[in-house]
């Protein structure tokens, strides 16, 4: 199995394959990895809904979502053995696949609540961006530096507020309709572990839907994003997950950190 990056430390969810007891519970289960021999043998702490363990049971099969800082592995296991070390219930885990990186990690989505600001691109701003070819790294600077420049001398931006977002698109609420394929600049501001850095990201509009929302009448509309640099995709993946995190967190009380 070299070559994956399951490691001690990594969060990890458990969907039981053929649940027996519990038939209640209906939330992930969130553990965390405790050993790992890099091959098939692991230890984990026993999953916990809500403050309480539920205890999978020697021989159950189950599959195993593991997350890294900006990726996510999925593997089928069956537990070994289930016992404590101190006060911490764990059991052993064989697994029975190599833990293989999910293909549409970028499509992983999460809901939140992310003030941004638009700006609907005019003709001659989108003939600009649709003459820069990205496809080389030259491209690409020069593509964001245009964008950089371009959000310093917008004079007007309309204030938008962003419920859904992944790696791959967003949904965000308006006060006005979107057009469909309507391209937008978008400016949205992400806090990693020690800074906050503002982002310049095209979207092309999808679908806008009008929404009575506390009364109001507001515009939700699903976008994806356009000629994105792939370090800025990965760096909303990043922050998805980790806000990913903290839900599970806060609704588990496992120690996730």
């Amino acid at each position: 199995m070299a070559g994956n990056k399951v490691e001690v430390g990594n969060r990890v969810t458990v969907e039981r394959i053929n649940k027996t007891d519990f038939p209640e519970v209906k939330d992930e289960l969130v553990s965390k990895v405790l050993e790992y021999d890099g091959d098939r043998k692991m230890k984990i702490a026993m999953p916990m809904v809500k403050y309480k363990n539920i205890y999978l049971e020697p021989d159950e099969e189950c599959t195993l979502f593991f997350y890294s800082k900006d990726s996510i592995f999925g593997a089928k296991g069956v537990v070994t053995d289930r016992n404590y070390e101190g006060n911490i219930a764990i059991c052993g885990v064989k697994l029975s696949t190599k833990p293989e990186k999910m293909q549409r990690r970028q499509f992983y989505r999460i809901n939140c609540s992310l003030g941004v600001q638009t700006h609907l691109l005019s003709e001659e701003e989108e003939k600009v961006i649709s003459e820069i070819n990205v496809g080389s790294r030259i491209g690409v600077e020069r593509l964001n530096e245009y964008l950089d420049m371009l959000a310093e001398t917008v004079p007007d931006w309309e204030e938008d507020d962003v419920i859904d977002l992944s790696g791959g698109g967003i949904r965000f609420l308006s006060d006005d309709q979107k057009d469909k394929d309507k391209m937008y600049l978008m400016a949205m501001q992400l806090k990693d572990d020690v800074t906050v850095k503002e982002y310049h990201i095209l979207l092309k509009i999808v679908a806008s839907e009008k929404r009575i929302i506390n009364g109001i009448i507001r515009y939700e509309n699903r976008a994806k994003y356009v000629k994105l640099k792939e370090k800025d995709r990965e760096q909303i993946v990043k922050f998805v997950f980790e806000i990913d995190r903290r839900i599970r967190q806060h609704k588990s009380g496992t120690d996730l950190n």
